[in-house]
Formats: structure tokens, C-alpha cells, sequence
């Protein structure tokens, strides 16, 4: 079954062939066609503009993420040597306190022995 109308898209231009409005409308396809991808090519172009924006965006802030990470961990680790430091200040009183103890209890046992009262004899 053959149509009799052509379709326009397998048709090539060539100029001859085409009167009139026929010629007019094939050229405003083709300009509509040029503009629809200027358009389309301006719409990808804006947005690799704002996708580049972006990633730049976002390096900036993973720059000074990055920045704030090593000050955090600088941060981090004088608070780690500085427990340690507090901790070993903690253990030496400790153990002062406990020498203190020691030596009392010392004192008092002999001082206890020395005047505690001599057996009697039977």
C-alpha cells in the first residue's frame, strides 16, 4: 500500500522540486530545527557553567573541611597528651598519699609496740 503523500523527513533539499510555500515551510523547519538545538546546546552550556560553579563550590569546602580535620586533629592530640600528662600527675599523688599512709601506719605500729604494755610473768 503506497501513499501518496511523501514523508518530508526522507525528502533532501535541493532546491528544485519545491515551489512556493512548499520551499517556505521546509526552510522554517529548518530554522525552527537550528534554533530548538541553539537552544538546547545554551541550556547543557548553562548548566556545565553551574555544575562547574558547584564543583568548585565544593572544593572550597573540602579545602576547608580538610583544614578544619587537621586542626581538630592537632586539637585531639594535645588533649590526648595532656590527659596523659594529668594521668601520671594523678598516679604519682596516689602514690604519695599511699607513702603517706604507710609511713603513718609505721609510726603508729611501733609507737603501739614501744608503749604497749610488757607481758606480766606468772
Amino acid at each position: 500500500m503506497h501513499s501518496k503523500f511523501k514523508d518530508p523527513r526522507r525528502v533532501e533539499y535541493s532546491g528544485a522540486g519545491f515551489h512556493g510555500s512548499q520551499a517556505d515551510l521546509f526552510e522554517e523547519k529548518k530554522e525552527s530545527g537550528l534554533e530548538k538545538a541553539q537552544s538546547k546546546i545554551g541550556m547543557v552550556t548553562s548548566l556545565m557553567k553551574q555544575n562547574l560553579g558547584n564543583m568548585l563550590n565544593s572544593n572550597a569546602q573540602l579545602g576547608d573541611i580538610e583544614n578544619q580535620s587537621v586542626k581538630l586533629a592537632g586539637t585531639a592530640q594535645r588533649f590526648r597528651e595532656h590527659s596523659q600528662q594529668l594521668e601520671r600527675q594523678s598516679r604519682c599523688r596516689n602514690l604519695q598519699k599511699l607513702a603517706c599512709l604507710a609511713v603513718f601506719l609505721s609510726v603508729f605500729v611501733l609507737v603501739l609496740y614501744y608503749f604497749s604494755p610488757t607481758e606480766i610473768e606468772q
